[in-house]
């Protein structure tokens, strides 16, 4: 399985799940569902998800997981 946007921009980031629970104030448990694929950032509160993103220096639109896992499904079906 491949990561989530969110794992993605974390680890980029040089932070770990609780760095970014930290920087947030988002619980560190919400931020595991999240990249364990048990919660999506597609159905996260606004305000969760603004919260993040800002932690993470980047724009909301950026940890949206609906159209990663189709451009990675295309990927994977090509070949």
């Amino acid at each position: 399985m491949t990561r989530t946007k969110l794992a993605w921009t974390r680890h980029l980031r040089g932070l770990s799940q609780r760095d970014l629970a930290n920087l947030s104030g988002v619980s560190i448990r919400v931020i595991q569902l999240a990249e364990q694929r048990q919660r999506s950032t597609d159905n996260m509160s606004a305000h969760t998800l603004y919260r993040i993103a800002t932690a993470l220096e980047c724009p909301m639109e950026a940890l949206l997981e609906h159209d990663f896992e189709q451009s990675v499904q295309k990927r994977v079906d090509r070949k």
